[in-house]
């Protein structure tokens, strides 16, 4: 009887080893995702969300201040400081800021994103910039190129910008472009609502 039933558990075994040979390999592991780049996340006090400018007084009776985001990675040949968007008046919204470069450039593309009140983009300040620029060099990113018109209503309800390097052209025709994925995941860990379409958008109000 013994006998019998060791050979039933052998019969047994060797079936459950055919199925699990006729149904193939176990299921291979998902590929790990892409890892992102790093960034380094600088925040700044951007000043009072009340704005008294040239007669116009908007949010008069606020307390809260804007706050400036920077993202900067640390392969991009070039990297920002105190960098954010003020206002000028009910109309204008001002890039602020520094940049220094690392390497010889000859072209530089900065985006500034806009988030209102409730933590939702209001619109993407592009600044393109096409000169030439020596290797170690920091300058200003206000001039007169850096200012966008906008509605009062944008103005009055904008709270919170973050400002990165999307493109760089080095002199030698390289092009350094932003890793957009790393940009979209460090806004969204900010509690800012944004999509990877938003980021691709120009300067222009939803």
């Amino acid at each position: 009887m013994t006998c019998l039933w060791n050979n039933f558990l052998v019969a047994g075994l060797l079936a459950v080893a055919t199925c699990v040979c006729s149904s193939g390999q176990t299921k291979p592991e998902a590929a790990p995702a892409t890892p992102t780049r790093p960034l380094e996340v600088s925040e700044i006090d951007g000043g009072s969300a009340s704005t008294s400018e040239y007669g116009t007084v908007l949010n008069k009776d606020t307390s809260l201040h804007r706050k400036w985001y920077i993202l900067n990675d640390r392969s991009s040949p070039l990297q920002l400081s105190g960098a954010g968007v003020t206002v000028a008046g009910a109309n204008t919204f001002v890039l602020k800021g520094d940049a220094t470069t690392s390497a010889e450039i000859s072209a530089i593309d900065v985006v500034a994103v806009l988030f209102d009140l409730w933590g939702d983009r209001s619109m993407n300040l592009r600044m393109l910039k096409v000169k030439d620029l020596s290797s170690n060099t920091t300058f200003s990113l206000s001039d007169s190129e850096t200012k966008w018109a906008a509605a009062e209503n944008t103005v009055k309800e904008y709270l919170t910008s973050v400002t990165y390097v999307q493109r760089v052209r080095l002199a030698d025709g390289k092009v350094w472009l932003a890793d957009m994925s790393a940009i979209l995941r460090q806004i969204t860990d900010l509690h800012l609502k944004v999509s990877k379409e938003d980021l691709e958008g120009r300067a222009t109000p939803k």
